[in-house]
């Protein structure tokens, strides 16, 4: 098995029955950011593999590995500015 870097869950209440996502999503959480190997390995991926790739998809993709190193403490946008 490969490291775990990543959780991603939803909650279920019960009574009523009702899922609980976090605004529409899975809730997530990082456990360890992301190496340039994996980063590398998803932009890679993602330009080889799909024959629309926009510069919007490009942000996109982008802003997820941006998001998943902030989760887990590596970045911080502030620090950019």
């Amino acid at each position: 098995m490969d490291h775990v870097c990543r959780v991603v869950w939803v909650l279920k209440e019960l009574e009523p029955e009702n899922w609980i996502h976090n605004g529409g999503t899975d809730f997530a959480v990082q456990l360890k950011p992301p190496s340039a190997a994996d980063v590398l390995g998803k932009v890679l991926t993602a330009e080889g593999t799909y024959s629309h790739w926009s510069l919007f998809n490009r942000f996109i993709l982008a802003n997820e590995i941006l998001d998943a190193a902030d989760s887990a403490g590596e970045y911080r946008a502030c620090d950019l500015a």
